[in-house]
């Protein structure tokens, strides 16, 4: 008696800010063994593939087509740090990590969000040093000479931040953005601050490229004065990826209505929905995408702020033994291709 195939589960695209809501269908597929850091270190975990889909075009990508990691139920991520990626498993369960999290260790979870092309977590993590900054800023501008040390200890701490991540993600990230522009805005509020960066010691050693980033935000708050709003005021989706997603003017992203057609029925007609199904096929040769060097045709995800077209992040070839073609027929293309 002939047996007829069962269709694949329609995936359920999350995109909001908030943490995702579980479904009956996230345990209509297997589980898949995620195996993150090195060998040595390495630390693994089995989780709803459904969910990890849901929330990250990367996972849609390595799970859903013809890749190795799809066929054996296992994604290496040999390269991500355990402590971030434990950071991205809170957000998914609903556990409150971020809001008491480091901001350094919320920088380096915006990053892993962006090379897994999880906006979601991208955006809550982006509130939240919004969010820590909005504090700070409050005890910088203190007229005070008792905060004179705190204002010389945040410009040597924000020179060595804008070095760090420019290692790590360009200038055009809009995590880079809300740096340059919450330290040019608070340049233009203090006269003592500005000394406070130009004596510092990282300052002689601060790259000039970025130089020129900062200055021309410095110059960009003077022309809109003193009385601009803080880049970091609460409310509002300044900052936020907003990848074929509206802002619903609140802090949050509202759910793009035709995202699950988009990827279940392979319908990109539009330039954002090209964008994501492009990038949802990418996968590394290591199925690891935190290797910042790789490249894939198409117009690409949004690549820690680069331009699209030309995106430097891993996800671009696929794991030997895996098909050479993603879905839709589109050609990832591996690093130096």
């Amino acid at each position: 008696m002939a047996t007829t195939s069962q269709p694949e589960p329609a995936i359920e695209v999350h995109t909001g800010v908030e943490s995702p809501t579980w479904s009956l269908n996230y345990i209509a597929e297997p589980p898949v063994k995620v195996v993150v850091g090195p060998a040595e270190n390495a630390k693994s975990w089995y989780l709803p593939s459904g969910l990890l889909k849901s929330v990250s075009g990367y996972f849609r990508g390595c799970l859903n087509g013809n890749f190795a990691e799809a066929a054996s139920g296992e994604v290496l991520l040999t390269k991500t740090d355990v402590r971030t990626f434990e950071y991205f498993l809170g957000w998914l369960l609903r556990r409150d990590e971020l809001k008491t999290a480091p901001i350094n260790d919320l920088e380096d979870t915006w990053i892993l969000a962006d090379r897994l092309l999880c906006e979601g977590l991208q955006n809550e993590a982006m509130d939240q040093v919004r969010a820590r900054m909005h504090r700070a800023n409050a005890i910088i501008q203190n007229p005070s000479p008792a905060v004179n040390n705190h204002r010389q200890k945040h410009a040597d701490v924000t020179l060595r931040r804008l070095s760090r991540l420019s290692e790590m993600t360009n200038a055009g990230s809009e995590l880079m953005k809300f740096w340059f522009a919450n330290t040019a805005w608070n340049l233009t509020k203090h006269d003592t601050l500005f000394t406070n960066f130009t004596s510092s010691e990282d300052w002689k050693t601060f790259p000039d490229h970025l130089t020129k980033e900062l200055f021309s935000e410095y110059h960009n708050c003077i022309v809109l004065g003193k009385d601009s709003a803080s880049p970091a005021a609460p409310g509002g989706c300044s900052f936020h990826v907003h990848e074929g997603n509206k802002c619903d003017g609140s802090g949050g992203i509202k759910s793009d209505p035709d995202a699950t057609q988009i990827v279940n029925s392979g319908d990109i007609s539009s330039a954002s929905a090209k964008r994501r199904k492009l990038s949802e096929v990418a996968v590394s040769d290591s199925g690891d995408p935190s290797t910042p060097t790789s490249t894939f045709t198409g117009f690409g995800g949004r690549g820690s702020g680069a331009v699209r077209g030309s995106i430097p992040r891993g996800g671009a070839t696929p794991r030997a033994g895996s098909s050479s073609r993603g879905r839709g027929g589109f050609v990832p293309r591996g690093r130096g291709g």
